[in-house]
């Protein structure tokens, strides 16, 4: 089973910035114990200053973030490929190593766990939706 969890944080700054023709951007955080800390992704899912975030993790991936709630605009992005969505590749065994090689593979850098891993992923996004709607009910 994979382990999912979430952080709550308030963002200070989102940035958007073009980068080789690719959009990428940045969002700087502050937890609630005071931790400052940045997150980047592409695509187009925008975070303002002032906005209440859930960042979506899970504690045996280490520096990738899963996906981020924005409880501000009620918006919800999945980093994480759904199998479905996902590229074929010839050698799927080896997409880790030839991610630095073919930088167009990160798109699974999740490899064959990504549909276990997105549907947990969707599943504490719910969760948290489910919990905010019931403390602003």
């Amino acid at each position: 089973m994979v382990q999912v969890q979430s952080l709550m944080v308030t963002a200070i700054e989102g940035r958007r910035n073009f980068s080789y023709g690719q959009e990428l951007r940045e969002v700087w955080y502050r937890r609630e114990d005071g931790i400052e800390g940045s997150l980047h992704y592409s695509g187009d899912f925008g975070v303002r200053a002032g906005n209440k975030l859930a960042l979506i993790y899970s504690p045996t991936i280490n520096s990738h973030w899963l996906g981020i709630v924005n409880f501000s605009t009620e918006l919800y992005i999945n980093f994480v490929p759904n199998w479905v969505s996902r590229k074929t590749y010839p050698f799927p065994d080896l997409i880790w190593p030839l991610n630095k090689a073919f930088p167009d593979l990160q798109e699974s850098a999740f490899g064959k766990q990504s549909p276990a891993l997105h549907q947990a992923v969707e599943q504490t996004i719910q969760k948290l939706i489910d919990q905010r709607s019931r403390c602003t009910a």
